[in-house]
């Protein structure tokens, strides 16, 4: 389970080696490894081009893959491997079980509903849970345990306490007419329902470190801008603490006496476990943290503005960093003596990087480099960087920011320079951006900067449509995204009810023959129908037909 590797306090001073990176074209998720075996490395790759998911397998040592298996995307969560399966998620709705060594396909469980937690293994079972259902799945794919929650919608790693099951999640109240987050424990035995905790308005997260975190009798938990403490003997909420954006994305990390969290308005910080009092919190630069903080001894990793920042856990005082790359659905995972964060330039630059815990600090290949004219309305950067050993050739992989994929600079064999050509469809922020160092044509090394792209007229943070802005009510349970398309369409003359808008997204998903067609609906489904003028599907038929 992902918050395994979100810890390892047996390690007091550390330093991070660099001993391989990987550039792999996807979107990069949780890196995750095998309890019974500590020389291997597994990740998920999203592959928006392909639409599919991408497990592979990788030697933690060299960074050699060993196999890769490709499924159908869908659902989100972190897999986790039990005995000698890996269990993931695929499609919609589908979890499937391959085996460990050949990464050949055993099994697939169709659960009926999309799946938003991450895996978990505890009571010899593999837990997961789609929309309102609970299931607990035996290592050979057969499923033993099967709950129910009428009116959740299930999302974030379910945990084991004592002999019940801690689950996250949304309900709607029908008397207040929203959905709160709601945390509950059921009996491991037959559901039962023990205790509903309701905290406060909450939305349905969809990432893969979500959930809450358990330590001794207590659950911490965030929603929206707010850590709770939940006392699990007797459902009592013991202390809730505002911080400084949004925290429910991603899991607080609980060690000894302190709460650590992060926010989507780019803030990391510490709260007392005894009362939630502030201990300390610190503001990134970029902003917008999406992955929970890892712990090693007395080092807090955090993933932020395209680096892996080390703080001191104590303190928060900032003692090193290393560039990343954005990490929107990944985090620092850590295991025995390895640390894999899974980065880059989403959804299409990935880089995998794999670091080694060591006593002695270690000195980077790149001693230094900068930029100049870094504003992105600029033809061209100017980028000097110095290295450490000698090199004959220095190569920029530049295609997230530049219609040219590859570019070389000048100089040698330890300073180089040179102007990177500039794409005219960047955006203002940090970009990790990959080097290859070559000698002899063979002899290579694969390192990042960081570089940071800028606006010199700044536009707007925020512009609301006003004409946007009436409230809609959805005709029934399941036509919310019917009535706020029904609610635009109205605003440029065309008229339609919501149960023939629904018809229509159901027709052309069923048309389609797409695996992930329920995936797509707000993206390719909702496109075609929107530049469609038909009013009921009759007419939708009969247009498709003289396509």
């Amino acid at each position: 389970m992902y918050q395994e590797y979100l810890i390892n306090d047996n390690i007091s001073e550390i330093n991070l080696k660099e001993i391989w990176r990987l550039k792999i074209d996807s979107l990069l998720r949780v890196p995750f490894f095998d309890p019974e075996n500590s020389d291997f490395v597994y990740i998920v790759c999203y592959s928006e081009r392909y639409r599919e998911y991408q497990l592979k397998k990788f030697l933690c040592e060299s960074g050699q893959i060993i196999w890769e298996k490709k499924f159908l995307n869908g659902g989100y969560g972190t897999p986790v491997i039990y005995g000698r399966t890996v269990f993931m998620l695929s499609g919609f709705d589908t979890i499937v079980g391959v085996d460990k060594e050949t990464g050949e396909l055993e099994f697939e469980i169709s659960l009926g509903s999309r799946v938003r937690t991450s895996l978990n293994v505890f009571e010899n079972l593999v837990w997961v849970a789609g929309v309102e259902d609970i299931v607990g799945v035996y290592q050979r794919g057969n499923i033993q345990k099967k709950f129910k929650l009428s009116g959740a919608f299930i999302y974030g790693v379910l945990l084991s306490f004592q002999d019940m099951v801690l689950v996250t999640g949304t309900k709607y109240f029908e008397e207040q007419n929203k959905s709160y987050k709601v945390v509950w424990l059921l009996n491991f035995e037959n559901g039962e329902v023990l205790f509903e905790i309701k905290l406060d308005v909450g939305s349905i997260i969809s990432t893969d470190t979500s959930g809450a975190w358990i330590s001794e009798n207590h659950a911490y938990i965030s929603n929206n801008n707010i850590v709770y403490k939940v006392n699990l003997i007797n459902g009592e909420i013991e202390w809730s603490s505002e911080v400084e954006g949004d925290c429910d994305r991603q899991t607080v990390v609980v060690e000894k006496n302190r709460v650590y969290y992060t926010t989507l308005k780019g803030v990391v910080g510490c709260l007392q476990v005894e009362d939630g009092k502030k201990v300390w919190d610190i503001k990134m630069k970029e902003g917008l943290i999406v992955s929970p903080v890892s712990i090693i001894g007395d080092t807090l990793f955090v993933l932020a503005d395209a680096m892996l920042y080390e703080l001191d856990k104590i303190s928060g005082t900032l003692k090193n960093r290393q560039v990343i790359g954005h990490t929107p659905y990944s985090m620092c995972s850590v295991f025995g003596n390895y640390v894999a964060v899974g980065g880059g330039e989403p959804p299409s630059h990935g880089l995998l990087t794999m670091f080694q815990i060591e006593e002695e600090l270690s000195i980077p290949e790149v001693l230094d480099y900068f930029t100049l004219d870094n504003d992105f309305d600029n033809d061209y950067i100017e980028i000097s960087i110095k290295t450490l050993n000698k090199w004959e050739k220095v190569s920029v992989h530049t295609s997230r920011i530049s219609e040219i994929e590859i570019q070389t600079l000048n100089g040698g064999p330890q300073s180089f320079s040179g102007k990177i050509k500039l794409s005219e469809r960047n955006v203002e922020g940090l970009y990790a951006i990959p080097l290859t160092l070559t000698n002899h044509e063979a002899t290579e090394k694969y390192v990042s900067i960081a570089i940071e792209l800028k606006r010199t007229k700044t536009l707007p943070t925020k512009k609301v449509i006003s004409k946007f802005l009436d409230p809609v009510t959805q005709s029934t349970e399941f036509n919310s995204g019917a009535a706020l398309s029904v609610m635009m369409l109205e605003k440029y003359g065309k008229l339609i009810s919501q149960e023939e808008f629904r018809k229509i997204v159901d027709y052309v998903k069923e048309k389609s023959n797409w695996g992930d067609a329920e995936f797509q609906t707000w993206r390719l489904v909702l496109k075609r129908i929107l530049t469609n003028s038909s009013i009921t599907l009759g007419d939708f038929k009969k247009s498709e037909e003289e396509i």
